[in-house]
C-alpha cells in the first residue's frame, strides 16, 4: 500500500507549506490594502489639486482647461497613474524610498 507523499516529506518541510499556505490565504487583503492606499494617495493629490487651483478661473479639478484629460476613460474608469503622478504633492523622501524599493528587486 503506497504511502501518502505529504507523509514522506521531512518535517521541515511541513513549516514551509504551512508558511506558503499563510502567505497565500494573506496576499488578497495585503493587495486590498495596497490599492486602499493609492486611492487615498490620490485622492489627497486630487484634494490638493483643488487648493492649489482654487484662485484660477475655470479651473475644474481632473481636467486641463475644462477638457477631460482622459477622453478615452469613462467617468468611473480608472487609469493606472505614474509614479509622479501618484507622489507629485508628497514628500520627495517617499519618492525615493518608493524607488530604492522598487529598484532593488
Amino acid at each position: 500500500m503506497p504511502l501518502p507523499l505529504y507523509s514522506s516529506y521531512p518535517p521541515h518541510s511541513y513549516q514551509k507549506i504551512e508558511m506558503r499556505s499563510a502567505t497565500i490565504a494573506l496576499l488578497p487583503f495585503l493587495f486590498a490594502e495596497r490599492d486602499r492606499a493609492a486611492l487615498l494617495q490620490m485622492r489627497r493629490n486630487r484634494d490638493a489639486e483643488a487648493d492649489l487651483m482654487k484662485n484660477v478661473e475655470g479651473w475644474e479639478v481632473g481636467t486641463y482647461m475644462g477638457e477631460p484629460i482622459y477622453k478615452t476613460i469613462d467617468e468611473d474608469g480608472w487609469h493606472e497613474p505614474k509614479k509622479f503622478e501618484y507622489f507629485e504633492h508628497s514628500d520627495p523622501m517617499y519618492l525615493r524610498t518608493f524607488a530604492d524599493c522598487h529598484l532593488r528587486r
